[in-house]
């Protein structure tokens, strides 16, 4: 499993490498705002510096950068 955290530590990004989900939460009130689910095997995530974009990386060598607006519900 990884995890990732915003900067400003008011957001972070939990994978569960055995299920591929990707969950986005809320520090302050453990509130989960979104999950997604990938079918290729996700290796890393990390928040850029901002905390406007998370960086994804799959065993596949492709890499997305995703802005985290986007993925928030």
């Amino acid at each position: 499993d990884a995890l990732g955290v915003t900067s400003f530590g008011e957001t972070f990004a939990l994978l569960d490498e055995n299920d591929n989900i990707l969950a986005v939460w809320k520090i302050h009130d453990a509130k989960m705002l979104s999950a997604y689910s990938f079918d290729s095997k996700i290796t890393y995530i990390d928040f850029d510096p901002s905390g406007e974009n998370i960086t994804i990386c799959f065993e596949s060598p492709v890499v997305n950068i995703i802005p985290i607006n986007s993925i928030l519900k």
